[in-house]
């Protein structure tokens, strides 16, 4: 059995002798690892982009194999057996993290303009500018996804680093694009106001 893979996560290769549970253990261990370099917050915003999608890769692999009975032969399966698997992995850290934690999507309507601008811009431009962290960080903006307070500090951090090289009079420069696809300033000056008022309470 072969779990697949994505650029975040190497393949999973179960053989007819696996032990499931050696397995379980396994990946929920690389859970824990991953959940606690994420709470961590450190890193750059690449690496911790990764880390999300590696945790929720996991996730995914953790239920494909759950629903696969290494007993079965492939020639004799008729229909999905799906295995109730109990582990001892508490899955509160992953929901806290990824579902029940607070996030913040009321930044202003200026924000998802400039989001869209810069999409089109660097669609313009043969999308050479900006990372895969930048371009999907403006569509998440685009379909007014929230914020974790860890990605709202990320995108602050990167506005106010990035401002020295917007240009609002050259709007095929890179640095003007980049900073437009977080937001630009609208999300600059929203983002500071946040955290200012999440550290006064």
């Amino acid at each position: 059995l072969t779990f697949g893979a994505n650029e975040h996560c190497d393949v999973l290769s179960v053989s007819k002798g696996a032990n499931k549970d050696d397995i379980i253990k396994d990946i929920t261990k690389q859970i824990e690892v991953v959940t606690k370099a994420i709470i961590n917050g450190r890193g750059t915003d690449e690496r911790l982009y990764d880390l999300e999608m590696k945790l929720k890769y996991l996730n995914s692999r953790l239920i494909d194999l759950a629903m696969t009975d290494f007993s079965i032969k492939s020639s004799d399966i008729k229909d999905v057996q799906q295995i109730d698997i109990e582990h001892s992995f508490d899955w509160s850290k992953v929901n806290t993290l990824l579902e029940t934690k607070e996030t913040y999507a009321d930044y202003p309507k200026q924000a998802v303009k400039n989001a869209q601008r810069g999409i089109k811009l660097n669609e313009e431009n043969n999308n050479k500018c900006a990372t895969d962290v930048g371009k999907q960080r403006a569509r998440d903006i685009v379909a007014k996804r929230g914020f974790s307070l860890s990605v709202l500090n990320r995108v602050y951090s990167y506005l106010s680093r990035a401002k020295a090289y917007y240009n609002p009079d050259d709007d095929k420069a890179c640095g003007t694009i980049s900073y437009l696809l977080w937001g630009g300033e609208a999300m600059r000056v929203w983002a500071e106001k946040k955290l200012e008022k999440i550290d006064n309470n």
